[in-house]
């Protein structure tokens, strides 16, 4: 697949704090894509046998299928949240999928298997650092996603 040939599709925003007594303690895996925007705090994200540093300003991407978990090292660590897909064709499954604990995590349950041949960074977790000109964008589509108006779905994954 061509990183040209994406449509993402949004199934899911919203803002998530994470403290010392909510930090993950087992592994979780996801069946969606995840990408991450570090609003506040500090911390780091444990994903694909990886530690990335989270601060205000961290992005982390990572695929369907990674095994991650949060540690929040100041009181409260606030991050945006975004489940996707880079293709729209699984836009009709619209319910949020929860989360699971490794163990019971098989790779038929992942929604998406992607793999780019021009944007190989993206077939694994894609951590930038320092990219706080994106909190606008990002921060519109959670607040469109909250909201719930007519056609937010379209509106969102056009924005993101």
């Amino acid at each position: 697949m061509l990183f040209s040939d994406i449509h993402p599709f949004i199934r899911f925003a919203r803002n998530i704090e994470i403290t010392h007594k909510s930090s993950s303690k087992p592994y979780i895996v996801a069946c969606d894509h995840r990408l991450l925007y570090t609003v506040s705090g500090t911390g780091h994200v444990e994903a694909g046998n990886t530690v990335y540093q989270m601060e205000a300003g961290s992005l982390l991407i990572y695929p369907s299928g990674t095994p991650y978990k949060f540690v929040a090292a100041s009181d409260r660590l606030t991050m945006l949240c975004f489940n996707f897909d880079y293709l729209d064709q699984n836009s009709g499954k619209t319910d949020f999928f929860p989360v699971m604990n490794l163990e019971h995590y098989q790779p038929e349950y992942a929604l998406e298997q992607v793999a780019f041949e021009d944007a190989v960074q993206f077939n694994k977790p894609f951590y930038l650092k320092q990219i706080k000109s994106q909190y606008p964008v990002l921060k519109e589509i959670s607040n469109e996603w909250s909201l719930r108006r007519q056609f937010y779905r379209n509106e969102t994954s056009a924005l993101f």
